[in-house]
């Protein structure tokens, strides 16, 4: 969503709603556009599907909007749409279209409003890149009822991999003007500090400064916000990231910095995942003076994508022999189903100790094969089991090295 201070230009520089609409574009360590956060939602053969959000009433939690998320073979996400719940049923309300070139890097994006009737156009995004696909430009742009008006371009500048500068410039026909610019400063991993600029006409002049903090495993655990009052940085809002001992984020805590003295609880979120390590819950708590009372809450559905399906029907279940076998360090395992099913195909060893889940989730009727990589196991006999709920195989397979 684009304030209408980018769509007026620079003849009202509302501060507040500057900090707003840079802060949403703002995403950390940000170096492509925004819509890889769901083209590639998962490393692990998953994507996200669907976001549903809702809000806590004081005894429940009922429904306010819904993500629906579709990719192309690439798994490049290609449509986002947005609904909202109307007491009894979900009602369209926003649609995002992307488009990508031959390297899947995001060249268009395209929002659309529902009218009751049809989609209509209201925002886009174009996206240009440089021969080492780093996102260069980005140029936005409102639809007036019959062309595409720019608004907004957003310049990125590079230090060899690292984005050091985004330049914002706003459109007042026929030029574009300055508004205002983010410098990043780096040690020699991580991001340590994103300045926010405005121009006033003559100078640079401080806004917002952030800073981050990691632990040794290159984990953000601290990102602390400040707010320039001339000639000081002045406190304002304060972020703790903790992390499970795979490195996962759990949980953040959102503090103010209240009446200059203290930091204050403000919001805490809560991060929930399966087994295969995919998001499945965020759950936001605001603080009540003295305890923490549900807020909202994200509940997350992945599908399946690293897996070779084949779209005939097979008649029956069936869990074929690993191929090859023995074998080091990988093998192929293949399955049928012949029906939608909750699935879960898991690897053990001969104590009857899980030792990897390859799939897990509701799975469409067809044939399948997965690979699986014994390279961090050691040699022995292991097996794998097939289970729905009408049908449940096992059979075993020797790792050699």
């Amino acid at each position: 969503m684009y304030s209408q201070l980018e769509k007026q230009g620079k003849t009202d520089l509302n501060l507040d709603e500057l900090l707003k609409d840079r802060s949403e574009s703002n995403t950390f360590n940000n170096q492509k556009a925004s819509a890889e956060i769901f083209c590639k939602s998962s490393t692990n053969g998953y994507l996200l599907a669907e976001r549903l959000w809702q809000d806590w009433n004081g005894s429940d939690w009922v429904n306010y909007r819904k993500d629906n998320y579709v990719y192309d073979d690439n798994d490049n996400l290609i449509e986002n749409i947005q609904q909202k719940w109307d007491t009894f049923q979900w009602l369209n309300e926003h649609k995002y279209s992307y488009s990508y070139d031959e390297n899947s890097n995001l060249i268009e994006e395209v929002l659309q409003n529902w009218d009751g009737t049809n989609w209509l156009n209201s925002e886009k995004k174009s996206f240009a890149y440089d021969a080492s696909d780093n996102l260069i430009e980005e140029l936005r742009q409102n639809w007036d009822g019959a062309n595409w008006v720019n608004y907004t371009k957003i310049d990125y500048t590079y230090d060899e991999t690292k984005l050091i500068e985004k330049l914002w410039q706003f459109f007042d026909s026929p030029n574009w003007e300055v508004v205002w610019k983010d410098t990043y400063s780096y040690d020699s991993n991580n991001l340590i500090e994103l300045l926010w600029q405005f121009w006033d006409s003559s100078n640079w002049v401080n806004l917002v400064k952030e800073n981050y903090t990691y632990d040794g495993n290159s984990n953000l655990i601290e990102e602390l916000h400040q707010d320039w009052a001339g000639p000081n940085w002045v406190n304002n809002a304060k972020f703790d990231y903790s992390y499970d001992e795979n490195n996962t984020q759990i949980q953040s805590l959102r503090f103010d910095w209240y009446v200059g003295s203290y930091w204050r609880n403000n919001t805490k979120y809560t991060l929930t995942y399966d087994g295969n390590n995919n998001l499945i819950e965020s759950l936001s708590q605001r603080w009540a003076s003295s305890n923490w009372v549900n807020d909202r809450k994200f509940t997350y559905s992945t599908i399946l994508t690293e897996i070779d399906h084949w779209n005939n029907v097979p008649e029956y279940f069936s869990l074929s022999n690993n191929y090859p076998n023995p074998f080091n360090p990988a093998t192929k395992i293949t399955f049928t189903i012949p029906k939608r099913a909750n699935l879960t195909l898991k690897v053990f060893d001969v104590l009857g100790s899980e030792v990897e889940e390859l799939v897990k989730g509701d799975i469409e009727a067809g044939s399948y094969e997965i690979n699986f990589d014994a390279s961090e196991l050691t040699s022995g006999i292991y097996f794998y089991r097939i289970q729905t709920e009408d049908f449940t195989q096992t059979k075993k397979m020797l790792l050699l090295k």
